[in-house]
């Protein structure tokens, strides 16, 4: 029998569906209408204020000492108590978890009342919510982020194109493994008037696919297995999950199923208990009053691959796994997936997960181990959708890993000043970012803008930022703004220029450049500041004008521009120049159709400003192109529109 991964509820629904990520409350007036309620509900009230009250004299006689921690979880405790504010009530909070972690009365309390809660009322406290079967989900991955779907998913897809091409230019294979989340996988778990959302993973797995990201689709090998991918009581995938994940991504690399099959010794489990105490904070001693439950557990006999922490000395670099600690343990270890995938693939693998980080943050680390060297031919990440979907943070720091790698050849000035090859204004020099020898002042960024407005460009790590010059003394920050949205990279005293990637915006309609150092001493001798496209603007064609075919709407207008046949180019991108003045924006659309007969709006309708310069992508399939209609709202712009069609550079 095959496990239901989604449910088509959408907010609004009928039947008085909840808000959306919202899971009603079990005690609720409405649950605790019964007598039989009532009385447990006092009860456990009763023994809160026992707790409460009764905790303060025993804890002064008997103190608890603090629990031993190490690593990740240390460092977060560090910097939480060191952070503590009373305006912000960071401080309050910080007195309340040293009273629950120093109290025998509290923890041995709260090892007796949590689980009447759990059991009673399925309430599993403030960071987790209990499904009908005791299955526990986190609050926080309930709810997608307040953003258009097709917004979010498309900047997560633009996002990985963009670092796909910066690797596949660098000579490595990037593939992108992205996890489903497990309320949407484990459906049926999910508390009374929880809604995941699951359109989004599928979602994001089409817009992943449309863009051409490489990338294994996990979501109809987690959704048709007979064994939970997930584990019911942790936030990670059961070895269940590991198994399919790793077999999904070795096929998907290899284009064949793997030619090397592991030796495994499965046992059906029955546990959980200890992770529901820890994930809820509870004493062992609430152990044998919580709920367990039953998975099946897979183990490898014999020959465990060939997986490593760190990078080899010296020689080639093996497989790359980069990811979350749904790759490594938080003690170093691999899990099984890394140990299968090896296996599978038949390659020497270097893990370098990090637990309870993204996997773009442990993938910049490991990079920055190897600089210089040649990097891995095969380089695999595993991001789980939480990450893109809920906390609006996937690939945070895609300058700093592009900054890391080699800086891709085939990339052109923009700024050539000529409007008949698609020129565009360069920055201020009146800014403080300009040409010239720059003593950088710790704590004083210094900014240049740009001149012109309206510059739309692709996600996909097609439009760049290029600083060129001669840094001495510490490192800077850089940073290539397109409003609202900031990009972040290094520039290190040994790299003549850095290259930071944009592809975080659809309409920048304020572009700045700049550069910050924490440290004294530091000199910035500027050459040049440039916006670059990884295009070869030289052999663009051109699009002839055809006569103006009338208004495209009652209020507005439309250009045609026709190109004669020619063989596609895979990848090619669409330049468009509409000249004008005045800062109101107004409508624009754009629309392309192909020899063969199909057609795609490639931008609009929205807003444009005046001045303005596209790049728009005609997708990742070649077609011949034989027309771009370029259309908007109100008059026509008062200086002329120009199309050319820009072939990539490789």
């Amino acid at each position: 029998m095959s496990r239901s991964s989604t449910s088509s509820s959408e907010p609004g629904a009928a039947g008085g569906a909840a808000a959306r990520g919202e899971a009603l409350a079990t005690t609720s007036p409405a649950v605790l209408a019964t007598p039989a309620r009532r009385v447990a509900a006092a009860l456990a009230m009763l023994l809160f204020l026992l707790v409460v009250y009764g905790s303060a004299i025993a804890d002064t006689l008997a103190p608890v000492p603090s629990p031993q921690l190490f690593g990740f979880e240390k460092q977060r405790a560090e910097d939480r108590r060191a952070n503590a504010r009373f305006l912000d009530g960071t401080l309050a909070k910080q007195f309340a978890d040293d009273l629950r972690l120093h109290s025998v009365v509290r923890r041995t309390a709260l090892a007796l009342y949590s689980p009447l809660l759990l059991r009673l009322f399925g309430e599993a406290g403030t960071a987790y919510v209990a499904g009908p079967n005791d299955w526990l989900f986190l609050r926080d991955r309930l709810r997608v982020a307040a953003r258009p779907r097709d917004e979010l998913v498309g900047s997560v897809a633009g996002r990985l194109r963009a670092l796909g091409r910066w690797f596949a230019a660098s000579g490595s294979r990037l593939v992108a493994v992205p996890l489903p989340r497990k309320g949407v996988i484990e459906s049926a778990e999910l508390p009374r008037g929880a809604d995941m959302s699951p359109g989004h993973d599928h979602a994001l797995a089409a817009a992943l696919r449309d863009v051409g990201v490489d990338f294994a689709d996990l979501l109809p090998v987690w959704a048709n297995s007979d064994e939970p991918a997930y584990l019911p009581t942790d936030t990670h995938w059961s070895s269940t999950g590991s198994l399919l994940s790793a077999r999904a991504v070795a096929v998907h690399v290899l284009g064949a199923p793997p030619p090397h099959e592991p030796t495994l010794q499965t046992q059906r489990c029955t546990n959980g208990a200890e992770t529901t105490a820890h994930v809820l904070g509870l004493d062992d001693l609430a152990i044998p009053l919580l709920p367990t439950a039953a998975y099946l557990q897979h183990y490898l006999v014999g020959s465990h691959g060939s997986v490593a922490s760190q990078p080899p000395a010296d020689g080639e670099l093996p497989v790359l796994l980069a990811g979350t600690s749904f790759s490594k343990h938080s003690n170093g270890e691999s899990t099984l997936f890394g140990e299968l995938l090896s296996v599978f693939l038949d390659r020497p693998l270097w893990n370098a997960a990090r637990a309870g980080i993204t996997g773009t943050q442990s993938l910049a680390d490991a990079l920055a181990q190897v600089q210089g060297r040649p990097l891995p031919p095969l380089v695999v990440v595993e991001m789980p959708n939480h990450y893109s979907l809920c906390f609006e943070h996937p690939l945070s720091d895609l300058a700093q890993v592009c900054a890391l790698l080699p800086t891709p050849r085939g990339f052109a000035s923009l700024q050539h000043g000529d409007p008949g090859t698609f020129g565009i204004d360069g920055f201020d020099t009146g800014g403080g970012l300009h040409p010239g020898t720059l003593p950088l002042l710790p704590r004083t960024a210094l900014f240049a803008r740009c001149a012109w407005h309206g510059f739309v460009y692709p996600r996909d790590g097609t439009l760049a930022l290029r600083l060129r010059g001669k840094l001495t003394g510490s490192a800077i920050d850089v940073t290539a703004d397109s409003d609202p949205n900031k990009v972040y990279g290094a520039w290190t005293p040994d790299r003549r220029e850095v290259v930071l990637p944009i592809a975080d915006d659809r309409l920048g309609e304020r572009f700045e450049a700049g550069v910050f150092t924490a440290a004294a001493g530091t000199t910035l001798e500027l050459e040049s500041i440039e916006v670059t496209a990884l295009l070869d603007l030289a052999h663009g064609r051109r699009g002839a004008a055809a006569p103006r075919a009338g208004a495209a709407a009652c209020d507005g207008w439309q250009q045609t521009f026709t190109f004669a046949p020619a063989a596609p180019t895979l990848d090619d991108c669409i330049g468009i120049a509409i000249d004008g003045t005045g800062p109101t924006p107004a409508q624009r659309t754009v629309t392309a159709t192909f020899a063969d007969g199909t057609e795609a709006t490639l931008f609009g309708p929205a807003p444009l400003l005046p001045r303005s310069r596209l790049l728009l992508p005609l997708g990742p399939a070649a077609r011949e192109l034989r027309t771009v209609i370029v259309s908007g709202a109100g008059t026509a712009p008062p200086g002329p529109v120009r199309v050319w069609q820009l072939p990539r550079t490789h």
